[in-house]
């Protein structure tokens, strides 16, 4: 009879079977019988229900000691073959014999085995000590040995030895799981009458109703499609994606941001950051070597007003006073920051409001990579992405940056937002932003925001009753919290996971 025609028969005899009972019956290992329970479950011939109780259990040094016998009596034995000896000299002695007496391996170190013999041995009525010397007592039996022998082969011992056995750490309380067996809705008693399940109903079986004879499989709704091999996009471009939305639902335009190699004038110089500002070293910025300089700039007059407002000043301003060069402007880099982007595009609505006369209000923004000759660690990368956004209008304050800072991160989920005084060179006044992260617990500083100087603004020919303000933060950051990576090179870099870029979802931004 097979296994599981087997387990049909007995609970065809009797329902309620203990599955701990029914293979020590059948005499295949509870392991076994489990898979046989859940085959014939998957049929609807069977039904259980998980138990667990807490027995006895001999534990590994229980069942060393049961099949081999006790140290102690081990011990008696060894003071009967080497008489006139002291304890001190026959534990001695008997710690470096233990390797032998017993087989390998131990189930504890000779020494922990060894030390407390004597004393047990003694306390067992094993030995006694005559004139100094140990001498053997009674060793007709191993008394520990027998009674973990009996509790190994099922007998019942009492509670005492039970409670002495468990304090040696012989004898532990362990969890046992079991099953109790019932008839499930197709019970039948053998294999044998099991209808065959149809996985499909077919055009034939329609046709001639033999569909209402025929058990089908039940379909499993839980089962997962086969996955498709394709690409998949990384962390970074859906949360990038999803802040395009926002600036597009905001009423924003998207900037050019194709110039990656920009010349130091729209990177710095433009901006009134004059060429002595310390994050125009080389241990900030990457310059390029080949080519080392950009073609001179198309609008010389434009050049020259920068000039003039860096070393003169104009509109109350004073300047920066310094020895300006024609040359540094034209040195190539890797764009530090997408601001070169912003002053690029407010340049052309000058140039749109000098063709045509008219500047009407306007908003945009730029999402892309900028390069920092950054100590690379857990937070910094070299490579990175900003994200900035500016609105130009008439007469625009401190209070409507504020107000548009609010709208944008409130639409992220970040709406507990407050401002800091800041320095930035090339905006008047200037404010670090910061959100209560409710995940984190505190503050977090997520940006940078100020107003556009009218040295920058009037150089390029913006019109004094205009002002501009804008704002910009890190795509990194945001990513990081979303998603909860903790360290930037598992983001970016060679680092990264595969495993990372398939599996992870979809951006919602709700900080």
């Amino acid at each position: 009879m097979s296994e599981n025609n087997a387990v049909l028969a007995a609970l065809a005899k009797q329902d309620g079977l203990n599955s701990l009972e029914l293979a020590q019956q059948l005499g295949i290992a509870h392991d076994k019988l489990y898979a046989i329970i859940l085959s014939l479950q998957a049929l609807n011939l069977i039904t259980f229900e998980n138990k667990t109780e807490q027995k006895n259990e001999a534990t590994a040094e229980g069942k060393f000691y049961a099949q081999n016998g006790t140290p102690e009596f081990k011990f008696a034995k060894f003071v009967s073959e080497n008489p006139g000896k002291n304890a001190k000299e026959l534990t001695a002695e008997f710690t470096a014999a233990l390797e032998k007496i017993y087989p390998a391996p131990l189930p504890v170190k000779a020494q922990s085995m060894a030390a407390p013999c004597f004393g047990k041995a003694k306390q067992a009525g094993y030995i006694k000590v005559d004139g100094g010397n140990v001498v053997p007592a009674d060793i007709s039996k191993d008394k520990v040995q027998e009674l973990l022998a009996d509790f190994e082969a099922g007998k019942q011992i009492n509670n005492k030895d039970v409670t002495d056995l468990t304090k040696r750490g012989l004898i532990a309380k362990v969890n046992v799981n079991y099953f109790i067996l019932h008839k499930g809705d197709k019970f039948v008693d053998s294999m044998d009458k099991v209808k065959k399940a149809v996985a499909e109903l077919t055009e034939d079986m329609v046709k001639s109703g033999e569909w209402q004879n025929v058990d089908f499989a039940p379909l499993n709704f839980e089962a997962q499609g086969t996955k498709i091999p394709c690409g998949h996009e990384h962390p970074l471009l859906k949360v990038r994606a999803e802040f395009r939305n926002i600036f597009f639902q905001m009423g924003f335009e998207e900037m050019d941001t194709s110039k990656w190699v920009e010349n130091s004038f729209w990177n710095f110089d433009s901006l009134f950051q004059g060429q002595q500002h310390p994050c125009r070293d080389m241990h900030d910025t990457f310059f390029l070597s080949n080519p080392e300089f950009a073609q001179p700039i198309p609008d010389h007059d434009y050049f020259l007003r920068v000039k003039d407002m860096h070393v003169n000043g104009g509109n109350g301003s004073i300047g920066l006073r310094y020895d300006f060069s024609e040359q540094i402007p034209l040195t190539n880099i890797m764009r530090t920051h997408t601001t070169a982007v912003s002053s690029r595009t407010l340049k052309m609505l000058a140039d749109e409001f000098k063709a045509t006369g008219e500047l009407r209000p306007r908003k945009f923004f730029s999402i892309d990579r900028v390069y920092r000759n950054e100590t690379l660690d857990a937070t910094h990368l070299a490579e990175f992405h900003q994200v900035e956004g500016f609105i130009i209008d008439k007469n625009l304050s401190l209070g409507d940056l504020m107000r548009n800072i609010r709208e944008f991160f409130s639409r992220i989920g970040l709406n507990d937002i407050s401002f800091k005084p800041a320095y930035n060179p090339y905006t008047e006044p200037s404010m670090e932003i910061f959100a209560y992260h409710p995940g984190l617990g505190r503050e977090i500083e997520i940006g940078n925001s100020g107003m556009f100087r009218p040295e920058m603004l009037e150089s390029m020919g913006i019109p004094k009753e205009y002002t501009v303000i804008a704002w910009g933060f890190g795509l990194e950051r945001p990513t990081m919290i979303e998603y909860k990576i903790d360290e930037i090179r598992k983001l970016e870099g060679p680092n990264v996971s595969l495993d990372l870029i398939e599996n992870v979802p979809m951006c919602r931004l709700t900080f």
